[in-house]
């Protein structure tokens, strides 16, 4: 008998009875229970409904950019009760309920902080029962796995007013750069995709079609700060026409991953996505009897005339050429684009001016509509509203004009009943409310609603709703900082110097308006975070301090905020009090600096120094490769 089954055999034991069958068909006897046979494929037996509603068991959600707690039942909820007065979050702070089936999922709450729900008694299922006594359940979330990611799905970059490429990070405190340039005539053979977006332990690759290795040349690699606060989305501009210098005709490839030696996981974040650098859009229509095409200006949507346009075959072969008119157009006939094989049509390359150059690959869907909704849209019954905005986009501390309409299913106004607009943050919590009493003009509403200046980034939401319809209509629209930064932040400290437990440090902080004016009377705050050191000894690279069985859970402080003087100056003072005394690792105090701008945004830097409060500590260093497993 094999250790398998003699271990099938033994656990079937210990729960007191064993079912054999042999040649005979005879059941063996035993003093336990018995266990009943039937037949494979008889029905499933019924699992029987608990008697009481009772709370089962929860589940986490951390893939966006808030954590969820879905909370499970054994009866199905009611999704129009509020459930708001049956939930308490200590510490306390807004949250978001949303039920669904068995489940009562909670958003709005924080990564990096222990949290505890409680259930409280009466929390009503859908029956009418309710729970009988209270239930606390607490929620650790632990911290934002790293991201590194570059913003947008585009692989086009103006060349003209572009601050840079904008990196996106979380929990990362710099990244490393690589920049690969792959010339114009190399392109036939690779495809130009947007890449990817990976957090830390995230398994990607890019196909061989699409890696620039074998054709391309690396022109620049660096490594590059990303400082912000913990947990949070941070963007920092790359400015990659410098790394590039003077612009080729081409594209170009960047690489983008967590700094290596702050990496704690095999496979760090990172990303990578294609570039082409350029002014010119080129547009082709496609049919029986030819190619006509479309240059115009990224910058100012004008026809750029004088522009050379190359049709290239798989095989690379230049298949012909032509010049746009003064209206930016041009054409190839029907037999140039109806060979096969290797002279089949592969690109059209545009050469303007100023090393401007644009590619379109006939490889890539015509149209791509993957990431668009094409099912249709489902209209609610009795009611249909429209909600518009002036735009799309708004900085923090702007006005959002809305406006909405509801109309019958014959499109005639209703005007009688109630509608309410109400705001919601990107963490899903409401943030404003109006209620309008009935549509006086022609079943129309407007409101403004001023963001608030700390309004977070991200996607905003406005519904709205009519009384004994619901939700008969809603928008987005994003708020981002997409105005160039007016101030420049720059902090000064010994970051070399250890700080001992008890200990302070001060860091000088100066700022000043772009411009050159001293940044006087701006407020500057300060936030620490404690986390462990991944490099704690420059003497001693490659070993690990500290025990695996107590590791040092990160701690964040505020610090007083304080206001720059006449000359842009400011001080704060760093000190962990006791945080860490217990701590067998090595630690590290990451101080975000930031100072606020005359229109609310704040302006970042950090600061890294390190912290012992532990007078000695061991390290090992492994003498095997790769990474120990605990078994």
């Amino acid at each position: 008998m094999s250790l398998w089954h003699s271990r099938i055999l033994a656990l079937a034991l210990a729960l007191g009875a064993v079912a054999c069958t042999g040649p005979s068909d005879e059941t063996v006897e035993s003093t336990g229970p018995q266990l009943e046979r039937r037949s494979a494929d008889a029905p499933r037996a019924a699992t029987e409904a608990p008697a009481n509603f009772a709370f089962l068991r929860y589940a986490i959600s951390v893939d966006g950019d808030t954590p969820e707690v879905c909370l499970g039942f054994t009866h199905p909820l009611d999704p129009g009760t509020d459930y708001e007065p049956y939930v308490a979050v200590t510490p306390q702070r807004p949250i978001a309920l949303s039920a669904s089936g068995r489940s009562l999922c909670v958003g709005g709450l924080t990564f990096g902080d222990g949290q505890s729900l409680t259930l409280r008694e009466g929390l009503p299922a859908a029956n009418g029962d309710a729970l009988l006594v209270d239930e606390t359940v607490e929620i650790d979330f632990g911290d934002r796995p790293a991201f590194v990611g570059i913003a947008g799905d585009g692989v086009i970059l103006p060349r003209r007013d572009a601050d840079g490429l904008a990196i996106e990070t979380v929990n990362v405190d710099a990244v490393e750069l690589e920049v690969w340039r792959i010339t114009d005539r190399a392109l036939a053979f690779r495809s130009i995709t947007t890449g990817f977006n990976a957090a830390q332990g995230e398994y990607n690759w890019v196909p061989e079609e699409e890696s620039p290795h074998a054709v391309g040349e690396q022109i620049w690699q660096g490594r590059m700060e990303t400082a912000g606060a913990p947990n949070t989305p941070v963007t920092t501009v790359f400015p990659i026409a410098e790394a590039i210098g003077t612009l080729s005709p081409g594209a170009y490839f960047v690489s983008v991953r967590e700094d290596s030696e702050a990496a704690d996981d095999d496979v760090p974040a990172r990303a990578e996505r294609w570039l082409v650098i350029t002014d010119l859009a080129l547009t082709a229509y496609r049919g029986a009897d030819g190619i006509d095409f479309v240059v115009r200006s990224l910058q100012t949507a004008m026809p750029e005339a004088g522009v050379e346009v190359q049709l290239i075959a798989r095989s690379n072969e230049i298949l012909a050429t032509a010049m746009t008119d003064s209206n930016g157009r041009a054409r190839f006939d029907g037999p140039l684009t109806r060979g096969e094989g290797a002279m089949a049509p592969r690109l059209l390359t545009a050469y303007g001016r100023n090393n401007d150059f644009a590619v379109l690959d006939f490889q890539r869907n015509p149209v791509d509509l993957s990431g668009q909704d094409i099912g249709g849209r489902q209209r609610p019954d009795g009611a249909d509203g429209y909600v518009w905005l002036d735009r799309g986009i708004y900085r923090p501390g702007e006005t959002v004009h809305a406006g909405a309409m509801v109309r019958d299913a014959e499109a005639v106004a209703i005007s009688d009943r109630p509608v309410t607009l109400t705001v919601y943050g990107p963490n899903g919590i409401e943030a404003a409310v109006s209620r309008f009493e009935g549509l006086p003009q022609a079943g129309s509403v407007f409101w403004d609603y001023d963001l608030p200046v700390a309004a977070a980034r991200g996607e905003w939401r406005i519904v709205a709703t009519m009384d004994g319809y619901g939700d008969v209509g809603s928008t987005r629209f994003s708020v981002e900082d997409f105005v160039p930064q007016r101030i420049a932040l720059e902090l000064d400290a010994d970051d070399e110097t250890p700080i001992l437990l008890g200990g302070k440090r001060e860091i000088a902080a100066n700022v000043r308006f772009l411009y050159g004016a001293p940044g006087a009377g701006l407020p500057v705050e300060g936030r620490l975070r404690i986390e462990t050191d991944p490099r704690p000894f420059a003497d001693y690279p490659g070993f690990s301090f500290g025990r695996h069985d107590e590791p040092f859970r990160d701690r964040t402080e505020d610090l007083p905020g304080t206001v720059a003087d006449g000359a842009g100056a400011a001080t704060l003072t760093v000190s962990a009090g006791e945080i860490g005394a217990d701590a067998s690792q090595p630690l590290r105090i990451r101080a975000v600096v930031s100072a606020i701008e005359p229109g609310g945004r704040a302006v970042a830097d950090d600061v890294r120094i390190p912290y012992r409060p532990a007078p000695l500590y061991l390290g090992l260093k492994p003498q095997f490769e790769g990474r120990a497993e605990r078994n």
